[in-house]
């Protein structure tokens, strides 16, 4: 009996696509209908969920199948806004260390502060001192990274300034030793922005006059009668502090105490 070989030699070579397909059953996948249309943001009804797969180049299918599941995100607490006193241009020092165990619902989490969201999600910049935390403007936002065995999640508080009343101090010293050298009232320079000192002497003399440009009294009159450029003589003088702020309707005065 003689062999006859059949050889067929084609102009192009033969490319067979393989294709893809997700599908939420083995039926759906083996009859290849009712296929997972969108990959990228899948949300199963219910988890664990198996997910089959079709591998098919037009000729022939395979299937094979794997398993979703998902981990438990971390809870956390809302956290109210932190409260401080302006320290200038709106600036403040905050404390927000109780806020570690405050945020969190699992003891076990670990919770990190960060002061943006971007460096919280890549967990660079740490805010490490939470006891002193100086926040140069306000108000402003802190995130919070809280990490459990698996997930990460993320939330933030803000940071706010209020103006506090200020401290007068009564008593100028101008002999040179650098206490008290000046009419220091702590909480005011650079907070109220718009406040106005006026001093007047023992006789109800307008002496000086000062706002939030002006350098602290330091005994020269910038008013009335001039004591020929040396300081004012020692005494007793009357101050008038206007804050011109909302909160802050009434004026503060009372009496400082100058000597040499």
């Amino acid at each position: 009996m003689k062999e006859i070989f059949f050889q067929q030699t084609f102009d192009h070579p033969v490319v067979l696509t393989t294709f893809v397909q997700f599908f939420e059953t083995l039926q759906n996948a083996n009859d290849n209908i009712n296929p997972i249309a969108i990959t990228s943001n899948y949300i199963p009804t219910a988890t664990p969920a198996t997910i089959f797969v079709r591998i098919d180049n037009g000729f022939c299918y395979s299937t094979t199948s794997f398993l979703l599941d998902y981990y438990e995100l971390p809870t956390f607490n809302a956290l109210p806004t932190l409260l401080s006193c302006n320290e200038g241009f709106t600036s403040g020092t905050f404390n927000f260390s109780g806020y570690e165990n405050t945020v969190k619902t699992n003891p076990n989490d670990a919770v990190a502060f960060f002061p943006t969201l971007l460096d919280a999600q890549s967990s660079t910049n740490e805010i490490i001192d939470t006891f002193t935390y100086v926040a140069t403007t306000t108000p402003t936002e802190i995130f919070i990274r809280i990490d459990n065995e698996n997930c990460s999640n993320f939330t933030s508080f803000l940071l706010t300034t209020e103006n506090c009343p200020p401290t007068i101090y009564n008593y100028i010293s101008a002999n040179g030793d650098e206490f008290n050298p000046t009419f220091h009232v702590d909480g005011l320079r650079d907070i109220f922005l718009n406040h106005t000192i006026e001093i007047y002497n023992r006789w109800g003399k307008l002496i000086w006059e000062g706002n939030n440009n002006v350098p602290e009294w330091d005994g020269f009159s910038n008013e009335g009668f001039r004591f020929d450029s040396s300081n004012s003589p020692k005494g007793t003088y009357y101050y008038i502090l206007n804050l011109n702020d909302s909160n802050y309707s009434e004026k503060y005065q009372g009496y400082l105490y100058f000597t040499k």
